[in-house]
């Protein structure tokens, strides 16, 4: 195959391996992202791009790619936008599951619900009132992601240092959500967890914190069972300041190609904020 049929390929949904030894540059883009933009959603089929701002205002970004899943194709024009600072005080991390009919957003310790009656528009959502889970201990969620049929919400929490697991009976209702005592995974030396993904069939998850207090690192996590975090064990690990081509001196959120063929993420580099995609 070329090397220009793989990069396509890449770029518009080839299959990959979801882990990080065969980590390679795609692309970076400025002026989409800035230092308030907290994490990165990407709709199920590739065509928007969601921003959590974390900044004067709380609030949801929806830009747009030109090309499915190809980050140098996304427009730096805002396409939509909703404020949720009347609910959410501390933005740290959301989640659009596939359909675009929800929103689920982590401020300090809980999770809300939001509906948007048209689908990936989060300017038409509204908060779904006494839809709240309050996160274990003391702890603030910097990463989220969820099964597709909502049953299980995977959490980074960077203060407490691990990654936990809750789970609802009736997907995606928050009231009936328990925390999994069982699904903790505590990487050895590694704090600061800001940025979470995970793979559609649960059996992948890529986090990012710093390892031994210093070095930004990213995680890649298996699951041998889906979604259960209980038989999680990191597989690889990538200090980021050897990613290829460009390193971030920080990276916050992160959202996996539907396929595992790459990695998005939002990361400082020279001053300048950016989201980069990686392919894997």
């Amino acid at each position: 195959m070329s090397r220009l049929l793989h990069a396509m390929l890449r770029a518009g949904g080839g299959k990959g391996s979801y882990g990080l030894s065969n980590i390679s540059f795609g692309s970076r883009v400025a002026s989409v992202a800035d230092f308030a933009s907290q994490d990165i959603e990407i709709n199920d089929y590739g065509r928007f791009v969601y921003l959590a701002q974390n900044g004067t205002t709380d609030a949801v970004h929806r830009h747009l790619m030109s090309t499915w899943w190809n980050m140098s194709t996304c427009s730096a024009s805002l396409n939509d936008y909703y404020d949720i600072s009347g609910t959410i005080s501390i933005f740290g991390a959301f989640h659009i599951p596939d359909g675009g009919e929800q929103l689920f957003a982590a401020q300090s310790n809980t999770i809300d619900r939001f509906t948007m009656p048209t689908a990936y528009l989060p300017s038409t959502a509204s908060h779904d009132s006494g839809q709240t889970l309050t996160l274990n201990g003391s702890g603030a969620a910097s990463g989220l992601v969820m099964s597709p049929d909502k049953t299980v919400a995977i959490v980074a929490d960077d203060i407490l240092d691990k990654i936990h697991r809750y789970t609802m009976s009736t997907g995606g209702d928050l009231t009936i959500g328990s925390y999994d005592s069982g699904g903790d995974i505590t990487i050895s030396g590694a704090t600061n967890f800001n940025g979470l993904a995970g793979s559609p069939d649960g059996k992948h998850l890529i986090a990012h914190a710093l390892a031994s207090g210093t070095t930004p690192t990213l995680y890649h996590i298996e699951m041998t069972t889906p979604w259960d975090t209980g038989t999680g064990t990191v597989t690889e690990s990538l200090d980021t300041t050897l990613l290829p081509t460009h390193q971030p001196i920080t990276i916050r959120g992160l959202k996996y190609h539907k396929d595992g063929g790459s990695i998005y993420f939002i990361g400082v580099e020279t001053g300048t904020t950016y989201i980069y995609q990686y392919y894997l």
